[in-house]
Parts: structure tokens; sequence; C-alpha cells
């Protein structure tokens, strides 16, 4: 009976010491959290980055991590048919920008630019705990925003795929006060100034900070000459007749492009 009180008793004060160490382990930051748990976490829902929250959907492990940048007035639902199949490969981000979706406008700020928004997502980034190298996939108007983002943060981003993006120069020709097309542009993102943001890319670009990022273009409606030229590993990708939104008319070319990109990155 002595003997079995004395091993319960070791037990117990192992036990209490084995506990303590931990304790002290956690307190001190021996033992931290490696970058392959983070890389795990999935993350459905708003972020608060300073007052009002941006929806996200983060889903996937691994690098790089692709982000998912929307065009005029869309959010990260455009992305259901792509984002699942690159998750299963890597880390995937999406999210929806101040306004639109699910996510808070910022109250405080009404009118934006594109590299406003390009500030709010490296926040948004920051708060989520999803660092980079990132690959960007922009849509439309998104490619202003991947442009700004690679210019601003460049040892971010390791690589862009601009999907039908706009032009640098798209709203040279409208006068805010008097265009009609461009007040119905509006609607759609009601916060964005597109002709400040085209300003800002045009100002950007001048930094040439892509010229040695692999880029793939997919060209359907908008030209894809200035977006090839922005860097000397440029590709060029055929949409196959698709129309504008190539990401939901046919999806696998978007994925296979982006699975290309991956590869190129990892080399």
């Amino acid at each position: 009976m002595f003997i079995k009180k004395k091993k319960l008793s070791l037990i117990i004060l192992s036990t209490v010491l084995l506990i303590g160490i931990l304790v002290i382990c956690s307190v001190f930051g021996v033992f931290k959290p490696k970058e392959s748990i983070l890389d795990t976490r999935t993350i459905n829902g708003k972020i608060d980055i300073g007052g009002y929250g941006l929806n996200v959907n983060c889903v996937g492990k691994g690098k790089p991590t692709v982000l998912f940048e929307s065009g005029l007035g869309k959010y990260n639902l455009n992305w259901d048919l792509v984002q699942p199949e690159i998750a299963k490969i890597t880390r995937t981000f999406s999210y929806d920008r101040a306004g639109l979706g699910y996510s808070d406008p910022d109250e405080n700020n009404l009118h934006k630019t594109s590299l406003d928004q390009v500030h709010e997502l490296h926040t948004l980034l920051e708060k989520a705990n999803v660092k980079g190298p990132y690959i960007i996939v922009a849509h439309s108007i998104g490619g202003y925003n991947a442009r700004l983002f690679a210019g601003t943060y460049p040892d971010e981003v390791s690589g862009i795929l601009f999907l039908d993006c706009t032009p640098s120069d798209k709203y040279d020709v409208f006068n805010k006060e008097e265009s009609g097309y461009l007040a119905d542009l509006a609607k759609l993102e009601p916060h964005l100034d597109v002709v400040e943001s085209g300003n800002q890319v045009k100002e950007i670009t001048k930094k040439d900070t892509l010229r040695n990022v692999p880029i793939t273009v997919i060209s359907a409606v908008n030209s894809s000459l200035e977006y090839l030229d922005l860097s000397d590993k440029s590709k060029l990708v055929s949409s196959d007749g698709s129309g504008h939104y190539i990401q939901i008319e046919k999806e696998w070319i978007v994925i296979d492009a982006i699975k290309d990109l991956i590869k190129t990155v990892r080399k």
C-alpha cells in the first residue's frame, strides 16, 4: 500500500512539474506555432481592420498564397469555381472590398482609390496573419489593385495572373461630371474613383517593379498588350473565346493558368 501511494505521489509530482515547464515555456515563447500550423487555418468571416470589418475566405495550406482580387463591384463569390480547386494545392485568400458583398463600408472614407484599397488589403492580410509570398489573381479593374500592390509591396509578390484586366487609360476619355457611362460604373462600386485609380496605376508603372516577376495574361474583351509589356517573364494564355468573366464561363482555363504560375514560382 505504501509503495502504491509513493508511486501515485511521484506521478502527481511529475505531472505538476510538466505543467509548470509548459507554462514557463509558453510565457517566454520557447514553443511557438510553426508557420505550417498557421497555414492550415480556415478563415471565413469578417476581420476588423480599424473600425470596420472586411469579409474573408481563406482556405488551403502551403506557399505561395494565392490572392484573388475581384472586378468592379464584385466580390469573392466570383471565385467559387476557382478557389476550391487551387486550395487543394496551396493557400488561397479571397475577400470583399469595403462596402461590397459582406464587408462593411468605411464610414470615415467614402471616397477611395485603388491605392486606398491596396493599403486596406495589406492591413487585412496582416490582421489575418496570412503572409506572403503572394500570387495575385486579378480580374478586370482588380488589375489596378494588383499593379499597385506589387509596386507598393514589391518584396511580397512572386507572380500575377491578369484576367482580362482593365487598361490604365480606360477612363482617360471620360469627364467625370458629364459621362453617363462613368456614372453607371460608379453605381457598381460607389466609393471608388476609377479615374484617379487609373492615374495611380500609370505612376506606379514608372517604377517598373514587375520587370522580373512572372506574369500570365488572359485576354478576352480588354487589350492584353499593356499587361504583357510589364514583365520580361510574361505569358499570354488564350481565353478560348470566353467573355469577360472567364473565371465563371470557362473556369478551367483560369485554374490551369494559376497552377502553371504556381509551378513557375516554386521552381
